[in-house]
């Protein structure tokens, strides 16, 4: 009667089903991960919130106190910059987030990473600046985009700091 339990669970094993312990246990345990994860889609979902409430209150500020040509010139420079702002972490910030142990030479290296890029496209907002003065037919864009660019710089120096 043993051999054949012993036996059974041999194969249970074998095949990676779990038995009724540890499917209980991992049960108590997706419960308790199931939780965590509604209690933080709640904050992640009123922080988006709050974030969006913040930007739409501005724009309706800069659009209430800027002319319309100088607010289209800002939105212009804004669509620009905004398709460089998705190569500007490169998930590096959530690696930190979610390594269990990060050396101080791995948290230098992702500093120094995050700089240059945030550099490099400071240096792409430069050399992009042209095209879309000339698309629009004006040079005021010039020194706009250049000066949003700048924000690369300054966001990619923070990422790190923010993550940790």
């Amino acid at each position: 009667s043993n051999s054949k339990l012993g036996y059974k669970t041999e194969i249970w094993t074998k095949l990676r089903i779990p038995s009724i312990v540890s499917l209980s246990t991992s049960l108590g345990q997706r419960s308790v991960v199931k939780i965590k994860s509604r209690k933080g889609l709640r904050y992640n979902l009123f922080g988006q919130f709050i974030t969006y409430i913040f930007n739409l209150l501005s724009l309706l500020i800069l659009a209430r106190l800027l002319n319309p040509e100088i607010f289209g010139l800002l939105a212009i420079a804004a669509v620009y910059t905004s398709f460089l702002t998705f190569i500007s972490d490169l998930g590096l910030s959530t690696a930190v987030i979610q390594g269990k142990k990060v050396t101080q030479a791995q948290l230098s290296t992702i500093f120094f990473i995050n700089t240059t890029i945030g550099l490099f496209l400071f240096l792409l907002s430069l050399l992009i600046v042209n095209f879309p003065a000339l698309l629009y037919d004006n040079d005021d864009l010039v020194t706009i985009i250049p000066f949003m660019g700048s924000i690369f710089l300054f966001n990619s120096i923070k990422l790190l700091h923010h993550a940790l």
